[in-house]
């Protein structure tokens, strides 16, 4: 993924601070297939999320997420990651959580180490 993009129309690249500028004023995308794609489901996965992770889902309004960290049980960082609270009619309250790829073998077994640990109603997909 480039660092910096043409603006539209120039053969100038948009400065940092440009780029930023027009994300916030206006939308970006970013596109995730290629990375690992989690769907937590069950009564208990909000809580089993806030576990594993830094993110505040309870926090979260509906359809948005953030940036988040992955974290052992001493609280020390693992990965990063984006954490989504989704509602959607055939799964209900959820979270969408996005690893690295590079990271996703590490990831996932440390995520079923803690949902053995754990024994709520989560459903890792």
């Amino acid at each position: 993924m480039p660092v910096q993009y043409e603006a539209k129309g120039s053969k100038h690249a948009l400065s940092i601070i440009d780029s930023t500028k027009w994300t916030r004023e206006s939308a970006s995308l970013f596109d995730v297939s290629h990375m690992c794609s989690i769907r937590w489901t069950g009564k208990d996965a909000f809580d089993f999320v806030e576990r594993v992770t830094t993110a505040d889902v309870y926090g979260l309004p509906p359809m948005t997420g953030g940036l988040s960290v992955i974290t052992n049980e001493r609280g020390g960082v693992i990965d990063d990651t984006l954490v989504t609270k989704c509602h959607s009619k055939e799964h209900g309250e959820h979270v969408y959580q996005v690893v690295n790829a590079g990271c996703a073998t590490k990831d996932l077994k440390h995520f079923e180490e803690q949902l053995g640990k754990f024994g709520g109603d989560v459903k890792m997909e």
